[in-house]
C-alpha cells in the first residue's frame, strides 16, 4: 500500500508519510524509496543513511534541478567508487549549476575517468586542469587515447592546443580532426598548415561546430593565403571537369560495328569494360585528377570561400547578435506610426494593444537579424549535401563507360 502511494499518491503527502514514526521500515526499503525520490528529489535526505549510498537511490535524486544538491551531500569515497555518479549529474543538470559541480567532485576522478570529462566536454565546459594529462597523449596512439582530443575539437576548439605538440605534429590525427572543426588549422605547425590537401580539409570544414558563420578570411587569412587557395582549387576544378567532359567523352566503349567516328580514339582502351577501367583509372591517376573524397572536399571549399564572400556578416557572433536585439529593442525604436484606436473600448487597454503592436514589430525586425546569419548556414548545408550526394554518385560512376550518369 505504501508503494502505491509512493506511485501514485499526491506528492505533496509523501514527504508527512515516510515521516510517520510507523514508516521506519519503509525508509529503509529501497524500491519504495526509489519511486518516491523519483517523484521528488528532496525525498532522499529522508532515506536511512545506508540506502542513501545506494547508486540506484541516487541515480533516482539526480534530476537537473537537483544534481547539485545530490552530489554535496555524497561521500568522495562513494564517487570514487562509482564515478558514473557525478557523470550523470554532469549529463543532467542545469548549465548554469555545472561551476558548482566542479567543486564537489574529486580531481583524481579528472584525471582518470574519460566519460566524466567527455560528458563535461559536451555540456560546453572548459578543459580543466584535472584532466589536461588525459589530452596530451604520446605516440603510438590507440583508438581510446585520441577520444578526448576529438572532443575538443568538437565541443570547444579554442583551447585544443591543450592536445600537446605530439598529436599537433601527427598529420594523420590533424586531419581527422580537421574534418570536425577546421579553424584548429591555427594551432598546427607551420610545416603542416602549409601543405595544400591540409588547406583544403580546413577550409571545407570551417566553422562546422559553430551557430553563427564567420568569415574564412578573417578566420584563417592569418595562416592561409585565401586567394592563392581558391585560386588552385579552381584550377583542380577544371582539371576534373576536362577530365569528364573532353576526355572520357572520347574513350566511351562502343560496339566494334559502329562507325569510326562513333568509336573510341584510343584504340587499346577500346578492349573490354574491366580494360577501360583500369586505364581510366591509371589516367586519372598519373594526371592528378581529383575524383571520390578529395573532389567532395574541394567543392565544399569552394562553396564556403564564396558565401563567406557574399555574406561579410559571418564574423559576428552570437554576443554581437544579442546585443543588436537588445539595442533594436530598447534604444532604437521602430518609429512610431499612427495606429488608430479601436472603437468601444477603454482608453488604457487601447494603448496597450497599440504598444504592443509596436513592441512585436520592433523584435520582428531585431529577429531578422539574428536570423540572417543562420539561414546562410542552412543554404551552406544545403549546398555541401547536395555535394556530397553528387559525390556519390562519380564515384560510382567515374570509370564507368555509362559517361551520362557519371556528367
Amino acid at each position: 500500500m505504501v508503494l502505491s502511494l509512493c506511485q501514485r499518491g499526491d506528492v505533496d503527502f509523501l514527504a508527512e508519510l515516510l515521516d510517520l514514526p510507523s514508516s521506519q521500515p519503509f525508509i529503509d526499503d529501497l524500491e519504495i524509496m526509489t519511486v518516491a525520490v523519483a517523484r521528488d528529489s528532496k525525498l532522499f535526505a529522508m532515506a536511512s543513511p545506508g540506502l542513501q549510498n545506494s547508486p540506484q537511490l541516487i541515480f533516482a535524486a539526480i534530476t537537473p534541478t537537483s544534481a547539485w544538491d545530490t552530489l554535496k551531500v555524497i561521500p568522495s569515497a562513494l564517487l570514487r567508487q562509482h564515478p558514473e555518479i557525478p557523470t550523470r549529474a554532469i549529463e543532467v543538470t542545469l548549465k548554469r549549476n555545472m561551476r558548482y559541480l566542479q567543486a564537489h567532485i574529486p580531481d583524481d576522478i579528472w584525471a582518470t575517468h574519460k566519460p566524466l570529462c567527455l560528458a563535461w566536454l559536451k555540456r560546453g565546459g572548459r578543459v580543466l586542469e584535472a584532466f589536461e594529462p588525459l589530452l596530451a597523449v604520446q605516440p603510438p596512439f590507440s583508438h581510446d587515447d585520441l577520444v578526448l582530443p576529438f572532443a575538443v575539437a568538437r565541443y570547444n576548439w579554442t583551447e585544443f592546443y591543450k592536445v600537446g605538440d605530439a598529436l599537433l605534429r601527427d598529420r594523420e590525427f590533424m586531419l581527422e580532426a580537421l574534418t570536425i572543426e577546421g579553424r584548429i588549422i591555427l594551432f598546427a605547425p607551420a610545416t603542416l598548415r602549409q601543405e595544400f590537401d591540409v588547406q583544403v580539409v580546413a577550409v571545407a570544414n570551417h566553422n562546422n561546430t559553430a551557430i553563427q558563420q564567420s568569415s574564412i578570411a578573417v578566420a584563417l587569412g592569418s595562416v592561409i593565403d585565401i586567394p592563392k587557395l581558391q585560386h588552385q582549387i579552381q584550377e583542380r576544378l577544371q582539371l576534373h571537369q576536362t577530365f569528364f567532359q573532353d576526355f572520357l567523352r572520347g574513350i566511351a566503349i562502343v560496339e566494334h560495328h559502329q562507325p569510326p567516328q562513333l568509336r573510341s580514339h584510343l584504340p587499346m582502351l577500346d578492349r573490354g569494360v574491366e580494360t577501360s577501367q583500369a586505364f581510366k583509372r591509371l589516367i586519372a591517376e598519373y594526371l592528378g585528377v581529383p575524383f571520390g573524397r578529395h573532389l567532395f572536399l574541394l567543392r565544399q571549399a569552394d562553396t564556403n570561400l564564396k558565401l563567406s564572400e557574399e555574406v561579410p556578416q559571418y564574423n559576428r557572433n552570437i554576443e554581437d547578435d544579442r546585443a543588436d536585439f537588445w539595442n533594436m529593442i530598447l534604444i532604437h525604436q521602430p518609429p512610431r506610426t499612427a495606429i488608430p484606436l479601436p472603437l468601444g473600448q477603454p482608453i488604457p487597454l487601447a494603448r496597450r494593444q497599440r504598444n504592443r503592436a509596436r513592441q512585436r514589430e520592433g523584435a520582428n525586425r531585431a529577429r531578422e537579424v539574428m536570423d540572417r546569419d543562420r539561414i546562410a548556414q542552412h543554404q551552406r548545408r544545403f549546398v555541401v549535401r547536395g555535394d556530397e550526394e553528387e559525390q556519390f554518385l562519380i564515384e560510382d560512376d567515374l570509370f564507368n563507360f555509362d559517361l551520362d550518369a557519371a556528367l
